[in-house]
């Protein structure tokens, strides 16, 4: 008996709407779980697939076919001036003058945080 001869054989007439509903929402629970292992499979398969290549998953998918290297991200912004929020920093590298300037005059860092 396949599958759809299995749906087609229930009477769902015989069924309460209580019944009825119990039975979606059981479904629906099955479809969450099935997705999240299918989920679950497709990560893995991509994470060995990059482990493979000695690369990480964000590496192998910046990387840009054409330069045959991976492409330089721009880290999200960690820090920004009060004074000037056009200046802005992500914490990598040296901290920019506005910054260090305000680090000497005794503020901290953190209190540019964003």
């Amino acid at each position: 008996m396949t599958m759809s001869e299995a749906v087609e054989g229930i009477d769902l007439g015989s069924y309460s709407i209580e019944e009825l509903n119990a039975l979606v929402e059981k479904v629906k629970r099955e479809i969450a779980h099935k997705e999240r292992s299918r989920l679950q499979e497709v990560r893995d398969q991509i994470q060995q697939l990059a482990s493979g290549l000695n690369m990480s998953v964000e590496d192998l998918l910046s990387y840009d076919l054409k330069k045959k290297k991976p492409v330089k991200t721009v880290g999200k912004i960690k820090y920004r001036n009060p004074a000037n929020p056009d200046q802005t920093w992500t914490g990598r590298g040296k901290p920019p003058n506005w910054l260090r300037d305000a680090i000497e005059r005794g503020m901290n860092k953190e209190d540019f945080a964003i």
